[in-house]
C-alpha cells in the first residue's frame, strides 16, 4: 500500500496550466466529496489557529493569511488510502509511515505557485518543537505558520468526535496537551512552549467552556510557568534560544571564554528587536 500511485495520479488529473485559484477549486470539490470529514477538521483547524495567532499578536493580514493556509493542511489526505485515514485501531509502522505523507503530498497538491506560508503549513504542521515530527525539523526551524496550526491541529482532532473516536472534552485536550512527559512522548514537548502557553491562557478565559476545579488550577499554573522548563531551563537544548514568558526569543551563543553571548532578540511575533549586528535596534538591557 502506498500513496506514491495516488498523489501521481490525482496531479495527472489536475488540468494542466491552471491557476492557483482554480487548482483550489478544483481540489475543494475533490475533498467535498470524498473527503468530507478532512474539510471539517480542516475548517475547524483555521478557526482554532487564527484565534491564538490574534492572541498571540499577529497582525490581521497574517492572521487572514493563516486563516486560508491552516484550511489547506490537510489536503494532502486527498492521497491517503481510506482504509489508513479511516482505521478505527492503532496504526502499524508501514501504516503510520502512508499517514506522514500526506504533509508532503499536501505541499506537492497545492503547486509551487501556492504562497510559501501555505506550502510550509501543508508540510511541516506536523512537525515537534522537540524535533520528533514527520521531518524532524526542531525548535525554531520550525515556520512559525506551522507551529501555530499544529497546535490548532492536535486540539482540534482531540475534541472532534470521529469515525473511530469520541471526542474529548477542551479540559482534557489541554491537559494532555500539556502534560510534563519526555520526549518523544506526547505532552507540552512536542509544541512551541510560547504559543501552548497563549493558546492555553486564551481558552481559560473562552466564554462557554467549563472546568473542573482541578483542572483549572492545573492549567492556570502551567499557563504561567516559565516556557523554559520545557526545556530543562537550558537555552542550549534548544540551539542557543532562550524563551521569555512574555513572549520574547533571545538568541545566545557561547563565546571562546565560555561566556553567554546575546546575538539576537525576537518579539511575540517574530519581529527583530535586537541584533549584535545592529545594536541601534534596541536597547538590549531593558528588553532582556
Amino acid at each position: 500500500m502506498s500513496t506514491t500511485s495516488n498523489i501521481t495520479a490525482l496531479m495527472r488529473e489536475i488540468p494542466r496550466g491552471i491557476s492557483f485559484a482554480d487548482r483550489l477549486t478544483w481540489l475543494e470539490a475533490r475533498e467535498s466529496s470524498f473527503r468530507k470529514d478532512v474539510k471539517l477538521h480542516s475548517e475547524g483547524v483555521a478557526r482554532v489557529a487564527t484565534a491564538l495567532a490574534d492572541a498571540v499578536g499577529f497582525d490581521v493580514d497574517f492572521v487572514a493569511t493563516l486563516n486560508d493556509a491552516a484550511r489547506w493542511h490537510d489536503i494532502g489526505k486527498l492521497a491517503t488510502p481510506d482504509a489508513v485515514l479511516n482505521k478505527s485501531g492503532k496504526l502499524d509502522d508501514s501504516e503510520r509511515t502512508i499517514m506522514q505523507r500526506h504533509a508532503s503530498d499536501g505541499s506537492v497538491l497545492l503547486g509551487d505557485d501556492a504562497p510559501q506560508i501555505w506550502r510550509d503549513v501543508a508540510k511541516y504542521h506536523h512537525e515537534r518543537y522537540d524535533g520528533f515530527g514527520y521531518h524532524g525539523l526542531k525548535g525554531e526551524n520550525i515556520p512559525v505558520s506551522a507551529r501555530l496550526t499544529a497546535i490548532a491541529d492536535v486540539f482540534d482532532a482531540l475534541t472532534q468526535k470521529r469515525v473511530y473516536k469520541s471526542g474529548m472534552t477542551a479540559e482534557a485536550a489541554l491537559c494532555l496537551m500539556s502534560a510534563n512527559v519526555e520526549s518523544p512522548g506526547f505532552g507540552r514537548r512536542a509544541f512551541d512552549p510560547i504559543f501552548l502557553r497563549v493558546f492555553v491562557a486564551d481558552y481559560l478565559n473562552k466564554a462557554g467552556h467549563s472546568f473542573t476545579d482541578d483542572g483549572r488550577k492545573m492549567l492556570e499554573t502551567f499557563a504561567v510557568s516559565d516556557p523554559m522548563n520545557d526545556l530543562d531551563g537550558d537555552k542550549y537544548r534548544n540551539d542557543g534560544w532562550l524563551l521569555k514568558l512574555n513572549g520574547k526569543r533571545l538568541k545566545y551563543a557561547q563565546a571562546e571564554s565560555g561566556n553567554d553571548r546575546l546575538l539576537e532578540i525576537h518579539g511575540p511575533t517574530g519581529e527583530l528587536l535586537f541584533d549584535v549586528r545592529q545594536p541601534e535596534l534596541s536597547n538590549c538591557r531593558k528588553l532582556a
